[in-house]
């Protein structure tokens, strides 16, 4: 049987070292870096993307100068787009001379609830997380180019205007603001999405 105390020859041995558990300052330097990179990536996740919202606000406003388009041809009366002084609301009337189409078509995209004769499309309602994007300006080309602020379908599909028109889109970004254009055919009434420039249209 095994003494309970140590004898002599026992102190001899060295008593075995725990090693205290812990981060040497390598490990911890690597932590934080891995850390970084997690919160970058989770800030520019979070952060608006300019040329996408652009390019999809585009998208949409060409659909729906496309809709009042068909809404002209197919009834055979005049629906009028204004831009309103806010810079992010488009509204959609009709401005024909038959009142029975003064009442538009319910649609879910478009906020229809505040009157059953205007249409407002609003870009800060289509981005709401993200409401860099404007309208700059709506114009009639030139030279000289003039400001406006309508643009009518007839009951061919085409503008009331002779003149071609352009509605200006852009970011409000302290980083750097981002423009496009919309162009729309007098004769035709097609619209053509413009590239994104950094040159103000102002």
């Amino acid at each position: 049987m095994s003494s309970l105390f140590r004898t002599n020859a026992d102190y001899s041995q060295p008593l075995p070292v725990k090693r205290m558990s812990g981060f040497t300052l390598l490990e911890l330097l690597i932590v934080i870096v891995i850390m970084s990179i997690f919160a970058s990536s989770a800030i520019t996740f979070f952060q608006p993307n300019s040329k996408a919202d652009i390019e999809a606000a585009a998208n949409i406003i060409a659909s729906e100068l496309g809709y009042a388009r068909s809404l002209a041809i197919q009834n055979r009366t005049q629906y009028r787009f204004t831009l309103n002084d806010d810079r992010t609301t488009l509204s959609l009337d009709h401005s024909g001379s038959r009142p029975a189409y003064n009442e538009l078509p319910k649609r879910a995209l478009i906020s229809s609830n505040e009157s059953e004769t205007v249409d407002y499309l609003r870009l800060n309602e289509l981005f709401p997380n993200h409401s860099s994007v404007q309208f700059i300006r709506m114009e009639r080309v030139g030279p000289p180019a003039v400001v406006t602020t309508t643009l009518e379908f007839n009951e061919f599909g085409e503008t009331t205007e002779t003149a071609t028109t352009r509605l200006w889109l852009g970011t409000n970004l302290t980083s750097g603001n981002l423009y496009l254009p919309l162009t729309i055919s007098p004769t035709s009434g097609l619209v053509e999405i413009g590239e994104i420039t950094t040159t103000s249209p102002e």
